[in-house]
């Protein structure tokens, strides 16, 4: 938990930081790796992560068996861990912060294939924890077709709809992305997304799909990753500048209360602007949107309170 020792704020706000989409944590599942990749993550001030699943990327025939093995694995770690523990309620989040626990959940994101073809791994898949699936349109999940929903993928969001398993569209096209958003009963998410207004890139999410998902209540978490903040993937400077543009501009389309942190970081920051990366950056990110008259229950509710008011 990041700690609010600025003079302009009261001693006692405090505020937990949430990232809705990592890859950083889990390695391998040996766990003096585990816990030192904890270690490094809570020194940047996480408190709550929603880690990536599978750990091993490798292709498989069966990605529901991978990952209930890396779950159960996981649990069995984080039973007598002294750095992470897995979420079970969200009653837990301040008595694992005082036990300086990160607290761990678990999300679905595998380019090789999720379903199979296999509607009923989704409710495998929800008993197993996890809060949300990335949609990738791939040989194995054929969800779409000539950019329209393929029955399959209908039967899928219906499938997911009613075990009330979140849909991220994060990977999707923007025609894609508006499909879902449509034919979904539930309110969905872009885990790891920023806005095409402020970085004009294909995969940043357009006015039309932000307007989308304001209307629909879905979510839309600010990613950390250059290639999203900036057009240029390597420009690295002015990075909280530009994660506040995105924030701002965000807020200004879909809300208050649709904005959160999905950092995508993996391999020790790689991707992310160096200063989004160190124990001062969540900090900095602070003050930035203090500097834009972001109030502190505002900013309260981008690091954690509404992807936590989302998934439950």
């Amino acid at each position: 938990m990041f700690l609010l020792g600025l003079e302009s704020l009261s001693q006692t706000d405090s505020i937990l930081i949430l990232d809705a989409h990592s890859h950083h944590g889990f390695p391998s599942l040996t766990e003096s790796e585990i816990n030192q990749e904890m270690k490094y993550l809570k020194e940047l001030d996480y408190d709550v992560i929603s880690f990536a699943l599978p750990v091993d990327r490798s292709k498989t025939n069966n990605l529901f068996e991978r990952i209930s093995s890396e779950i159960e694995r996981i649990n069995e770690i984080s039973s007598h861990s002294n750095s992470f523990k897995v979420l079970e309620s969200s009653q837990e989040l301040f008595d694992n912060f005082e036990k300086d626990k990160i607290s761990c959940m678990f999300c679905i994101e595998y380019f090789h294939g999720v379903f199979d073809g296999n509607l009923s791994n989704i409710d495998k898949y929800k008993n197993l924890g996890i809060k949300y699936i990335t949609f990738i349109n791939s040989n194995n999940d054929r969800l779409f077709q000539d950019n329209e929903l393929s029955e399959f993928g209908k039967q899928v969001i219906e499938k997911m709809n009613i075990a009330d398993l979140k849909i991220d569209i994060s990977h999707l096209n923007e025609i894609e992305m508006l499909e879902v958003i449509k034919y979904s009963k539930k309110p969905v998410i872009a885990s790891h997304s920023n806005s095409r207004h402020i970085a004009s890139l294909a995969y940043n999410l357009s006015d039309e799909v932000l307007l989308a998902l304001k209307n629909s209540n879905g979510m839309v978490m600010v990613s950390f990753n250059t290639s999203g903040l900036f057009i240029d993937k390597n420009q690295t400077q002015d990075e909280f500048e530009k994660l506040a543009d995105h924030v701002e501009y965000l807020k200004s389309i879909v809300g208050i209360n649709n904005i959160g942190i999905g950092t995508d970081l993996q391999a020790y920051g790689k991707y992310v602007p160096s200063g989004l990366n160190t124990a001062e950056s969540f900090k900095k990110i602070i003050q930035s949107l203090k500097l834009r008259d972001f109030t502190i229950s505002e900013i309260e509710q981008i690091l954690y309170k509404n992807y936590m008011t989302f998934i439950n």
